[in-house]
């Protein structure tokens, strides 16, 4: 049953892996990003987090991912980051940021000062420069299962 009512964004608290709740607080510093997924990872495997951005159009979440947050990222971590998009078997797009063990306070401060920088507010659909970094890919993926 749809509804009528107009919908705004809240920011909605939920309980992550210690080691990345920095991580996911620094994203969602974002106005229109809504992490749905995380994990801390290990010594041996990435943190990673999983997000939307704006209101359900692939081309919004391709914009900011590829076209704004991945080559921010890219010249502040070099391959210390991986920012993609992937599609799930149900068709549903989301952004994916992997970060290497060790690398996640730096992956921080990069965020926070990118959300803070006001150049995030500035995406939107009407926005120019889809041009992606090497570090930035488009893969078709489900993703992990977090660990129980």
């Amino acid at each position: 049953m749809g509804s009528n009512h107009k919908q705004v964004w809240v920011k909605v608290n939920a309980p992550v892996d210690e080691g990345v709740a920095d991580l996911v607080e620094a994203l969602n510093m974002f106005p229109a990003l809504m992490t749905t997924e995380s994990s801390q990872g290990d010594e041996q495997s990435p943190a990673w987090v999983y997000f939307s951005f704006g209101r359900e159009h692939w081309q919004e979440l391709a914009e900011f991912t590829l076209g704004h947050l991945g080559p921010c990222l890219s010249d502040k971590l070099g391959d210390q980051v991986r920012v993609s998009i992937c599609v799930t078997n149900s068709g549903v797009p989301q952004g994916e940021l992997l970060v290497r063990p060790g690398a996640v306070s730096d992956t921080v401060d990069a965020l926070r000062a990118l959300a803070r920088s006001g150049r995030s507010s500035s995406m939107s659909p009407s926005s120019n420069g889809m041009a992606a970094p090497s570090t930035s890919t488009i893969d078709m993926v489900d993703p992990p299962i977090p660990a129980s």
